[in-house]
């Protein structure tokens, strides 16, 4: 009855440490966001609107976490001389003259779900074209949905984080 228990317990500490994070990642194998100099970060498409918000919050962090700044008017600028609203996204064109005019080895695109339950994320290395992480960023603990921009730029930033 004593091993019962004690596994009972132990199942218990295990399902309440993985209910706090809800987050899913899917990282190329062996992904190292150290490997990366300069990260760029693209508006957020948000039906509220806040994407730039959102946006400079995350750059702000990767700043912080000592990643090279990437100007982001110049990557903007790059990015809507290019067709992004088509199904194949940026093309290895486009990534190619990102990564020449403005030093960024990756580019950071997000999108925000319609009701703000998750913030949908991909990392695009601008020198091969290739996707090496994907994620579906959520609300910290036991909040359905994020409250503000900087609760998400927060959340994204802790998901990059454990990527080091």
């Amino acid at each position: 009855m004593r091993r019962f228990t004690v596994g009972l317990a132990a199942a218990a500490f295990l399902l309440a440490g993985c209910a706090h994070s809800r987050t899913v990642v899917r990282a190329e194998d062996g992904l190292n966001l150290g490997q990366y100099r300069g990260i760029g970060v693209v508006p957020f498409k948000d039906p509220r609107g806040q994407g730039m918000a959102i946006a400079e919050g995350v750059e702000s962090g990767l700043e912080k976490m000592m990643f090279s700044p990437v100007e982001p008017k110049a990557l903007q600028e790059i990015i809507s001389s290019y067709k992004t609203d088509s199904r194949d996204g940026l093309g290895f064109e486009a990534l190619e003259m990102i990564h020449e005019k403005t030093s960024a080895d990756a580019i950071i695109m997000g999108r925000m779900t319609p009701d703000w339950s998750a913030a949908i994320i991909v990392m695009i290395e601008t020198g091969m074209g290739d996707q090496v992480m994907r994620a579906a960023v959520r609300p910290p603990g036991k909040q359905k949905v994020f409250s503000n921009p900087d609760e998400v730029s927060k959340a994204v930033l802790k998901t990059l984080a454990g990527l080091r």
